[in-house]
C-alpha cells in the first residue's frame, strides 16, 4: 500500500513527518474542520461520546444535535433548540464551523489531566494532496467529575458540560486564563459564566483555586484540597455587584485529581516543594496542639 508523507508540527516547535496509510477517506477525515471525536487510542467509547452530546444538548438547547459515524458533531436544525444558552450556542457553533479541528480526547485517570485541558495545538500538512489543518486536542479525564464535592449547585455548574465549553473558549475564541485582582476569573470562565447567568446557574467567582490541607470527611486523614467559590444573586435580586449573592462551594483532593499542568482547563496549582508541604503539616500540627 502507498504511503504519504504527512508533516506534524507542534505550534512554535519543530516540525516532523510522519507515514500515514494513502486512505482517501482516513485523509478526508483528518483534514476536515469542526468539532469531532478522536481517531487513536484516545478515542472517546460510545458511554463518554454520549455523556458529552447530552452535556452539549443541555447548555446549548440544541434539539436536532448528533455525532455523526464520522465522529464529528452536527446540528441539523439550528434554529429548532429550547431553552439553553445563546451564548453556548455561538460557541458551540463557532467550534463547527471554524477552520481548525477540535479533537476530543479520553485521558482516564491521567495524573497530567484535572477534569479536562487543551492540549499541544498541532498543523498537519500533507504534501501530496496539498492539505493542510491546525489541530487542538481537548483532553478529557471523565473519572476526575466523581471526586467533586460541595453544594449540589456548585458541582452542576463545574460538569463536564462547562468544562468543555472552558476548553472551547481556548481553542476556538483564543481566549486566556491570566487572571488578577481585577479580573479573577479570567478571560474563558468570563464568557462561561455569561453560560452560566443564562442558565441560571451559580457563576465562578476565581480562576486559581485555594490549595490547603483538609479533611473531606471527618474520619480522613488531612489531604491537599482545592477549593473553588461559585456565587448565586438570591432571588428577587437584579444580578449587579451590590446584590446580596449567595455563597457556594466546590472542593476535591488534588492527589485524586491531579492535572497540575500550566495548561489545565480548571484551576492551575502552584507547584509545592517538599520542603513547603511539609511546613505547612507543621503549622497544622502546631496549631492543632494550641487549641
Amino acid at each position: 500500500m502507498c504511503a504519504a508523507l504527512v508533516v506534524v508540527c507542534l505550534v512554535g516547535a519543530e516540525c516532523r513527518p510522519i507515514q500515514m496509510a494513502n486512505n482517501s477517506q482516513q485523509t478526508q477525515q483528518i483534514y476536515k474542520p469542526g468539532l469531532r471525536n478522536s481517531f487513536d487510542e484516545h478515542a472517546l467509547n460510545a458511554t463518554e461520546l454520549n455523556l458529552v452530546l447530552n452535556q452539549l444538548q443541555k447548555k446549548t438547547g440544541f434539539v436536532r444535535m448528533r455525532f455523526d459515524n464520522d465522529g464529528f458533531l452536527r446540528v441539523d436544525d439550528r434554529q429548532d433548540f429550547v431553552g439553553g444558552s445563546a451564548r453556548a450556542r455561538e460557541l458551540v457553533l463557532a467550534a463547527i464551523d471554524g477552520k481548525k479541528v477540535v479533537v476530543l480526547q479520553s485521558h482516564n485517570r491521567s495524573p497530567e489531566v484535572g477534569f479536562a485541558r487543551r492540549g499541544y495545538e498541532t498543523r498537519s500538512v500533507h504534501w501530496q494532496a496539498d492539505l493542510k489543518i491546525t489541530s487542538t486536542p481537548i483532553e478529557i479525564d471523565f473519572d476526575d467529575f466523581k471526586h467533586l464535592r460541595g453544594h449540589t449547585e456548585a458541582i452542576a455548574a463545574f460538569d463536564l458540560g462547562f468544562v468543555i465549553l472552558h476548553e472551547l473558549c481556548h481553542a476556538v475564541l483564543g481566549l486566556s486564563d491570566v487572571s488578577d485582582e481585577l479580573n479573577p476569573a479570567g478571560g474563558c470562565e468570563n464568557y462561561v459564566n455569561q453560560i452560566r447567568r443564562e442558565l441560571g446557574m451559580p457563576e465562578r467567582q476565581h480562576y486559581l483555586a485555594d490549595v490547603t490541607f483538609k479533611k473531606m470527611f471527618s474520619s480522613a486523614p488531612s489531604v491537599e484540597t482545592a477549593t473553588l467559590r461559585f456565587a448565586k444573586t438570591k432571588p428577587g435580586r437584579r444580578p449587579d455587584r451590590r446584590a446580596k449573592k449567595k455563597t457556594l462551594f466546590l472542593r476535591w483532593e488534588v492527589p485524586a485529581v491531579g492535572g497540575k499542568s500550566d495548561n489545565t482547563a480548571l484551576p492551575k496549582m502552584k507547584p509545592k516543594l517538599e520542603s513547603d508541604v511539609a511546613m505547612r503539616q507543621l503549622m497544622l500540627q502546631i496549631a492543632s496542639q494550641e487549641k
